[in-house]
């Protein structure tokens, strides 16, 4: 991981731990039943995924230890690249059919709708009315991968997905609904929906990440679809 990678993983974290601040608004179907399709825009994603050790060694030793952190970062994050290249895994359409499939099954139509995708946060501004679309559902995604409290087997990898929902009115860009839904929360989550991992998905040391790729995806795939079931259980 490049320092600039690092920082911005870093920027994400600040991002989840500002959830505190944003409130949470439920959606209310019954008050909007004109509301029967959503524009579903292009999630935010990350670059690439990131392997999170939340109290690495080097930490206490200043900026030598960051940049010994960083390195270490680094090569988890390449391992990740390697074994999603390997099983040629698109998480973010798994994310997308999953979230897409979900919302038909509560009755709507779902429209996709282009995007920035490199966006780590809410879009700034929406299309506006468009025909047929009644709402737009924005997702943005600042980090998955995998990510461990602390060192030792009592604190291993577990799979990491982090997504904030917000559905607008398509005529006026009303918030209709609001919320944040984390997999493996590290620290006290406020205003945010938090799913436990599956203990499947545990890895004590990295090295057994590496040794289990098939077992490693799996458990990423988990996240993102119980992340996009939560969010679409958000408007149901």
């Amino acid at each position: 991981m490049t320092i600039s990678k690092l920082a911005a993983a870093l920027t994400a974290l600040l991002a989840l731990s500002a959830c505190a601040t944003q409130p949470e608004i439920p959606y209310d179907r019954n008050a909007e039943q004109s509301n029967k399709t959503i524009g579903l825009l292009t999630p935010g994603w990350p670059s690439g995924p990131t392997s999170f050790l939340a109290s690495e060694p080097g930490q206490s030793f200043g900026l030598v230890g960051a940049l010994i952190d960083a390195a270490r970062q680094s090569n988890r994050d390449k391992d990740l690249e390697k074994i999603i290249a390997a099983h040629n895994l698109d998480l973010r359409a798994q994310f997308v059919t999953r979230l897409s499939a979900n919302l038909e099954s509560k009755g709507y139509k779902v429209v996709a709708v282009s995007a920035d995708a490199t966006r780590s946060s809410f879009a700034k501004k929406y299309p506006g009315a468009a025909e047929g679309i009644d709402s737009y559902l924005d997702v943005a995604v600042p980090i998955y991968g995998y990510m461990a409290a602390g060192i030792g087997a009592d604190s291993p990898y577990r799979p990491w997905f982090a997504a904030g929902a917000k559905l607008v009115r398509a005529n006026d860009a009303h918030v209709l609904m609001q919320d944040r839904v984390v997999y493996n929360t590290i620290g006290e989550a406020k205003n945010v929906i938090t799913l436990s991992p599956d203990p499947q998905y545990a890895f004590p040391k990295w090295n057994d990440v590496e040794a289990a790729p098939d077992r490693a995806v799996a458990g990423m795939q988990d996240a993102a679809d119980k992340s996009a079931d939560t969010i679409a259980n958000l408007l149901k």
